[in-house]
């Protein structure tokens, strides 16, 4: 059942590389299992339904009298192992699909080498063990964090400083945009009082043309008035000669004298 279901998670031809891979993967949970198995008590090795098989293939069956044969995948194996440091965290361990909650005195760090023969990953390396990473407090950490707090406090006073310089922009501009309505108010009033006054000026050149016809028709009135008086003072008869002792002779001139004026003035 191991190996069929092995096989099963071997996608596509079955190599040399690849079942080293998958063999170093297995014998490193398991090392994994029986360390934690050791530190920690509540860690059940047995959660994990090949970690027995995997016993016996790695430790040996104390119950057989004879040493196990070497096999294909141990002559493949190398010796690559998996170290475990001390701490105080919670760690989540993830093997494959498996994934075990640890709540421990330790922290495992896991960590697995593998070499492939062609450069790349493969996905059967899905299967490794990773561990989230130890907080540090350290002289050098206090440090850098004191930098990057100081970087982005002063970052912060830049954007609220640009952000300040904005709103001062925008409350010009406002106050611009006001200016500019006022004058375009402005502006359209005067452009009203214009037309009104244009339109005064109009009637009143049309009411001037009236006055100078009028005057002319005037002056024509007086000019014909004028010959006529003209001919009276002169005194003429119907023979046209002029009579000089006439009593109205001096009258006469006198209301020629008047009727001249009256037409300079016009």
């Amino acid at each position: 059942l191991f190996i069929q279901e092995t096989k099963s998670n071997l996608y596509g031809n079955i190599t040399s590389q690849r079942a080293k891979r998958k063999w170093e993967n297995l014998k490193c949970k398991y090392k994994v299992l029986k360390a934690l198995a050791k530190d920690v008590e509540t860690v059940k090795p047995e959660s994990w339904r090949w970690f027995r098989l995997m016993e016996k293939a790695v430790d040996g069956d104390p119950t057989d009298a004879d040493p196990p044969k070497p096999t294909l995948l141990t002559d493949l194996a190398d010796e690559s192992e998996c170290a475990a440091q001390p701490s105080k965290k919670m760690y989540q361990v993830e093997m494959g699909s498996d994934i075990l909650e640890l709540l421990t005195h330790s922290v495992i760090e896991v960590n697995t080498q593998t070499t492939v023969a062609d450069g790349g990953p493969s996905s059967d390396t899905a299967e490794s063990v990773r561990g989230r990473p130890v907080e540090k407090s350290t002289p050098e950490t206090q440090h850098e964090l004191h930098l990057e707090r100081a970087k982005l406090k002063r970052e912060r006073q830049l954007l609220e400083k640009e952000h300040a310089d904005l709103d001062r922009e925008r409350v010009l501009l406002e106050r611009e945009k006001a200016v500019a309505e006022r004058e375009k108010t402005a502006l359209e009033r005067d452009r009203a009082q214009l037309e009104k006054d244009r339109a005064a000026i109009d009637r009143e050149r049309a009411s001037l043309e009236q006055d100078r016809a009028r005057l002319e028709r005037d002056r024509a009135a007086l000019e014909r008035d004028r010959e006529t008086f003209t001919t009276m003072a002169l005194g003429t008869n119907g023979t046209g000669h002029t009579e000089p002792d006439s009593p109205y002779a001096e009258d006469r001139k006198r209301l020629i004298f008047l009727f001249e004026k009256l037409i300079e003035r016009f």
